[in-house]
């Protein structure tokens, strides 16, 4: 009798098993079940490879081209990532070629992005771009510091104007210097004068 219950028992769990493991409606196995909520495994990286602490001058109007590259975990480049970029509207920044301050691309085959014919605006200082890259569900952002800079000038003198202002000050002051001399005691200036040529002085 307890040969017979054992045996039973293992049929039945041979049945259990095969449920669990056979295709269902001939479609093969069964597929995972995966949350959409879920981000996709592995993940992005931003390189910034030109454009970091660039320097932008606001009289040229131009401003340093910004290169970016997005990797995977494996730092291996992402060809057709999304990235976008983003300046800031008040204070000091720029825009981008067409007038705004958000600029969107997909990354070529090496993986990279380039942003050229920024325009610097008319502030001053120091400001932030942001960049964000999506890939199949991931996403990876970065922020890259830039400054705005005025050329050296002084109540709105050029470099050159400046330049020939210190040299006229430089002549005034030297002229400044011959006539206070001239105004000295000339007699002394003669005698040094003599003693310095090493002529003999009569006993």
């Amino acid at each position: 009798m307890r040969m017979r219950d054992s045996g039973w028992i293992r049929d039945l769990s041979l049945i259990m098993a095969g449920l669990l493991v056979a295709p269902s409606s001939g479609q093969g196995a069964m597929p995972v079940h995966t949350d959409p909520g879920q981000p996709a495994q592995g993940m992005l990286n931003i390189v910034v490879v030109k454009g970091e602490g660039a320097i932008n001058n606001i009289k040229q109007r131009t401003a340093r081209e910004v290169v970016v590259q997005v990797e995977d975990e494996n730092r291996k480049p992402v060809a057709g990532a999304s990235v976008a970029f983003l300046l800031p509207n008040s204070g000091p920044s720029a825009t981008f070629a067409d007038g705004g301050r958000l600029f969107t691309a997909v990354t070529d085959q090496n993986g990279r992005v380039s942003v050229t014919s920024m325009k610097p605006n008319q502030s001053v200082g120091s400001y932030t771009m942001n960049v964000t890259a999506s890939f199949q569900g991931l996403r990876a952002s970065k922020v890259i510091a830039q400054k705005n800079i005025m050329p050296l000038a002084i109540a709105g003198m050029s470099l050159g104007v400046f330049v020939a202002v210190l040299g006229a000050a430089a002549a005034v002051g030297t002229v400044l210097a011959v006539r206070s001399g001239s105004n000295g005691d000339t007699t002394t200036v003669n005698n040094r004068a003599r003693v310095s040529i090493g002529q003999p002085s009569l006993p």
